[in-house]
């Protein structure tokens, strides 16, 4: 803004009016005439709009940052959550690998009763088919002995 008003102050004379820009031999900056047409009135104009333009500029720009800020803030949140998340996770598959574990344990130490359950059962299943037999058999006897009595009577 302090440029626009060292451009309004160096305004040319009407001898200059014909070049659009020359050089300060004095101080070696570039100058840009303005038009001889243009008024101190059209002047604050322009810096009133030069003004408004880089203050809404500067609050757009301010809100870009602001937004940006907030956007890694709510990474930062989701970062957290998610780490939370995932320590959560990490307890529970360690509680369940621990359980696990247990029940394996458990498991070898019933192998050898399980074993014998199993043997168990094959004695029975083999004593049971025995007794089916021996039903059978003495079914038969039986019958065969009352013949024999119905015979001698």
């Amino acid at each position: 803004m302090d440029q626009a008003i060292e451009a309004t102050e160096e305004l040319p004379t009407s001898a200059e009016n014909t070049s659009h820009a020359h050089k300060n031999e004095t101080n070696h900056e570039s100058v840009v005439d303005l038009p001889q047409h243009a008024t101190d009135e059209e002047n604050d104009h322009l810096q009133l709009r030069c003004s408004e333009m880089f203050q809404k500029m500067s609050l757009y720009l301010n809100g870009e940052v602001e937004n940006t800020i907030q956007d890694y803030i709510l990474l930062e949140n989701m970062n957290k959550a998610t780490t939370v998340r995932y320590d959560e996770m990490h307890h529970t598959a360690r509680t369940v690998g621990n359980s696990l574990h247990e029940i394996n344990q458990k498991f070898s130490d019933l192998q050898p009763y399980l074993e014998q359950i199993e043997t168990i059962e094959q004695s029975i299943l083999t004593l049971e088919q025995a007794a089916y037999k021996l039903d059978a058999y003495s079914k038969r006897l039986e019958e065969r002995f009352k013949r024999a009595q119905k015979l001698a009577q």
